[in-house]
């Protein structure tokens, strides 16, 4: 039943979970980070309590810069946004303004919930630096976190994973950083890709182009497990 349930359930199933976890305490900021990509994995967005709660205690724990001037960032998101893509229109180094893109993309996505609006900065960073996979993790990131709002079915929830194992693995060839994460995120994913026999229910095989719809609308490959 493990190997389903993440078709099936939803983020009122698994916030009390991960609540139970964090409650704990004494976890390291990289377990927090890990449960806190899990809730947006399982469709929770910043209604959920959890999820503001795990996202305010990340940002008090976010490393202090304690050398160079002190860069006031604003709190309220939108003007977030306005802050990075000031950088990005003064910064002259390909890199800097992907990493300023990313960021925009990251606040689009987990603190405004606009999906289309996140992967169109994404894409932008990646032609900022496209030696970078870090833009296609975290699209890969937010197709799998669509499975469930995306999808009626279980088919179509499955589907999803075809175009975010795509970008996963796109991100797994350019860098060694995001390769690591890349990796996990795919081992992790494909215990919930579809059977040969519900390929075949579906009459399509391995290897089959596929349209896929949602706000996601790209195309892919039928994959099975």
């Amino acid at each position: 039943f493990s190997s389903i349930e993440f078709l099936i359930f939803d983020c009122a199933y698994y916030s009390p979970k991960i609540e139970a976890e964090y409650r704990g305490g004494n976890l390291t900021r990289e377990r927090k980070e890990e449960l806190y990509q899990q809730l947006i994995d399982f469709g929770c967005d910043m209604g959920d309590e959890l999820l503001r709660e795990l996202y305010a205690d990340l940002e008090r724990s976010k490393p202090k810069v304690l050398t160079g001037t002190p860069v006031n960032v604003p709190t309220d998101p939108k003007e977030k946004i306005a802050f990075y893509e000031g950088k990005i229109a003064s910064s002259t180094i390909a890199a800097d303004k992907s990493k300023y893109a990313l960021k925009v993309a990251r606040i689009y996505y987990y603190e405004l919930g606009q999906k289309s609006k996140a992967r169109q900065e994404a894409r932008k960073a990646a032609q900022f630096d496209p030696s970078s996979g870090a833009p296609y993790l975290l699209i890969g990131n937010m197709y799998a976190g669509s499975a469930n709002s995306c999808g009626k079915s279980n088919w179509k929830k499955q589907i999803i994973l075809f175009p975010a194992l795509d970008m996963w693995e796109k991100a797994a060839r350019l860098d060694e950083a995001s390769a690591v994460k890349a990796r996990a995120r795919i081992a992790k994913y494909k215990k919930y890709l579809p059977s040969n026999a519900t390929v075949f229910m579906q009459k399509k095989k391995a290897g089959d182009p596929i349209q896929i719809g949602c706000w996601i609308n790209t195309k892919s490959t039928v994959r099975i497990k």
